[in-house]
């Protein structure tokens, strides 16, 4: 079953599809590795890579405290949430100023862009061609 994206036709969605395919097969065939492998291998977006565990990390206690904010509704628990959120945005931040220099390390930054967009699917605001291609390759690298 195909799904119209961003207003497009079934069959420009295949089209799409067609195109990018070869990442999907790059994203499936190239996992990954954990910082600790980055740093055995030296890989050269290691720093990268332990942002994005941080990112993980981070992103998840910030999850796991909003929850708790929202069920508990007192000031420290929101103080909670909101300190583990800016935790999160530090290290975007950083992951900003990073250089990637892999596929690898682009999968990091797409992740960090993704996370300033929280659950909504990354989309830049303006329909424009280049703002549906940055979509586009941030939505593709970010396929596991």
């Amino acid at each position: 079953m195909v799904i119209a994206v961003d207003g497009k036709t079934p069959s420009e969605v295949d089209r799409r599809r067609t195109l990018t395919s070869g990442l999907t097969a790059i994203s499936l065939t190239m996992p990954v590795p954990s910082y600790a492998q980055a740093l055995k291998q030296r890989h050269p977006d290691a720093a990268l890579l332990l942002l994005a565990e941080q990112l993980k990390a981070s992103q998840a206690e910030s999850d796991r405290l909003m929850v708790v904010s929202r069920i508990k509704k007192t000031p420290e628990a929101n103080e909670a949430w909101e300190v583990s959120f800016a935790k999160c945005h530090q290290v975007v931040d950083t992951v900003e100023d990073v250089h990637a220099h892999t596929l690898h390390g682009l999968r990091v930054k797409a992740l960090a862009a993704q996370w300033c967009h929280g659950e909504k699917p990354f989309q830049v605001g303006n329909d424009t061609t280049d703002a549906r291609l940055a979509s586009q390759i941030v939505r593709a690298l970010l396929i596991n």
